[in-house]
């Protein structure tokens, strides 16, 4: 398996529809992806939304766990998964359909272990669209993360890692209840390893 997607959600079914939609809809063969959706205890329907889609998506693998916490919920999937790359995304965001391809292209052509990729809200008002024009306009060129005690670290809402990262640098630590993200990325930094963003 070349890619695996990690999806962790706690009762958010409504925006989680919108995201596993937009994960049906990649343009990459359903023989090199993987989807995995993990339910960290939802209580809102996501068990049955999910077992319905598991049943016809060939592709889809579901956990469902008592509720740990977003770390524990994201280190389930890596390792129920075998994709040479770990993709990982929210449950609120909505993928382009190119994005494994995307990321696999700044993987090659920059030779880095991770790419974590741009983020977008979905609905916005123009003011705050002209707040991330001109955010992107100033940081529009892509740029290698290599300070581990940086505040700027890897989000995991639109992020790829090689599998050897998780392997040498391990998984999300599941004591933060927020921001074991950042936390992660710190580590894979301070391990060698390098980020694009």
């Amino acid at each position: 398996m070349k890619v695996s997607i990690i999806v962790p959600t706690y009762n958010r079914i409504d925006q989680l529809r919108r995201c596993v939609d937009s994960l049906n809809s990649l343009r990459y063969s359903n023989n090199d992806h993987e989807i995995c959706v993990v339910n960290d205890g939802s209580s809102d329907g996501t068990r049955r939304f999910l077992n319905e889609q598991a049943s016809t998506v060939s592709n889809l693998r579901v956990i469902h766990q008592e509720n740990q916490g977003v770390a524990a919920a994201r280190n389930a999937g890596i390792d129920a998964t075998t994709g040479e790359y770990v993709f990982s995304t929210d449950d609120d965001c909505i993928v382009p359909p190119d994005w494994i391809q995307q990321h696999l292209d700044r993987h090659e052509q920059y030779d880095v272990d991770g790419v974590n990729g741009q983020q977008w809200p979905i609905e916005t008002n123009i003011v705050e669209a002209f707040k991330i024009a001109i955010y992107w306009q100033e940081h529009e060129e892509s740029h290698m993360l290599n300070d581990p005690d940086s505040v700027v670290g890897a989000t995991t809402n639109n992020l790829s890692y090689r599998r050897e990262v998780f392997e040498t640098v391990g998984g999300f630590d599941t004591s933060l209840r927020r921001g074991s993200d950042p936390e992660h990325s710190k580590r894979v930094l301070e391990s060698g390893f390098t980020i694009l963003k």
